[in-house]
């Protein structure tokens, strides 16, 4: 998903959601504190022997709300095809971290993906309370920013029948080809604040609307008026 131009992130907490999706926050406590290393293990997990706890990798679906400034850990290795890898990876709030880190990009601040602590069960879709859909742009990098949003489903009757159709709808496969139109739909909560969910909503004609699920492959068919009444472009003016 990574794109040529790159863009700072500012990830305040009112250009998203009037609260954060990706937020970076700023340093806290002593910015000399030296990093945590991380250890590569042979299934590719990361294994923090100081404080005893092995990270995998996050579905990436899952899009932390903040970050911090301060790079909390890094891990470098030999990568399988040869060549030094160097990670940096970012705590999500100050009380965090050893349940889930960012990789990310110290440079711009791009977060890759989420490492989980074994043990810390990540909230599925159905569980995660959301409390406003973010419809963005499928085409930058960092589609969440205020610039890639194209509309806000804020509505709980309207949020609960779209979680509805995706979560009890029959799994099916997308069409061949391509879409007429895409959006990912970003699920975020009030009461469960760390990280935020997306799936992808496509259009490939009469009768053929699809929400589909990138990391778990869950797939359904659902109305061609689920989300009538909101921007799908900018082009598209909302009723």
């Amino acid at each position: 998903m990574r794109c040529t131009v790159k863009q700072l992130l500012s990830f305040a907490l009112s250009l998203l959601l009037c609260l954060s999706l990706v937020a970076c926050g700023s340093c806290t406590g002593d910015p000399e504190i030296p990093p945590l290393s991380l250890t590569r293990t042979e299934d590719g997990a990361f294994r923090d022997e100081e404080n005893g706890i092995t990270y995998r990798r996050a579905p990436d679906a899952y899009i932390p709300n903040r970050m911090l400034r301060r790079v909390y850990a890094t891990c470098r290795y030999t990568a399988p095809a040869g060549g030094e890898a160097n990670l940096s990876f970012f705590a999500i709030g100050e009380d965090s971290a050893q349940r889930y880190l960012v990789y990310a990009d110290p440079e711009d601040f791009y977060p890759y993906y989420m490492i989980v602590a074994d043990g810390q069960a990540l909230l599925p879709l159905s569980g995660l309370d959301a409390s406003i859909i973010v419809i963005c742009g499928t085409e930058e990098e960092f589609f969440w920013q205020t610039a890639n949003v194209y509309d806000y489903v804020r509505t709980q009757a309207k949020i609960d029948t779209v979680l509805s159709a995706f979560l009890l709808g029959s799994d099916t496969e997308l069409p061949a080809g391509q879409p007429l139109r895409s959006v990912f739909l970003l699920f975020s909560s009030e009461t469960n604040t760390d990280y935020s969910y997306y799936i992808t909503y496509l259009e490939y004609g009469p009768g053929r609307t699809y929400l589909h699920d990138p990391s778990t492959d869950h797939t359904v068919l659902v109305d061609d008026a689920l989300l009538d009444g909101y921007r799908l472009s900018f082009e598209d003016d909302a009723d």
